[in-house]
């Protein structure tokens, strides 16, 4: 990535809130429906040169954010859910692994 370097914040919350700043406006309303309905704050920013790049950097913050929290006390280290969301039915899993991975089937290549 040629940006400003990405950062994620992500903290456990009674009710989700999100502050998030991709530069593509689907991607900041998924991760803000993401820390809606799995009650978390998450703080995310990232300046890529493109939209590939973008998702990307907002995966990779987003992973390691995420990590923490699965490898906190208590924490089974895996979940998943399926959320409406507007006029799309979201699903989404998470593992704690070794190997950080981050796999869409959403193409965010012509989206601004």
């Amino acid at each position: 990535m040629t940006g400003t370097p990405s950062g994620a914040r992500i903290a456990l919350a009674r009710e989700g809130s999100a502050s998030v700043e991709t530069g593509l406006s689907v991607l900041d309303h998924l991760v803000s429906e993401l820390a809606r309905s799995a009650r978390f704050r998450i703080a995310l920013e990232v300046a890529p040169d493109s939209s590939g790049e973008a998702v990307g950097a907002a995966g990779r913050a987003l992973g390691g954010a995420i990590a923490e929290q699965l490898a906190g006390d208590g924490a089974a280290g895996v979940g998943w859910s399926i959320v409406p969301a507007d006029e799309a039915l979201a699903s989404a899993s998470l593992e704690r692994a070794k190997e950080p991975r981050f796999v869409t089937n959403v193409d965010f290549s012509d989206i601004r």
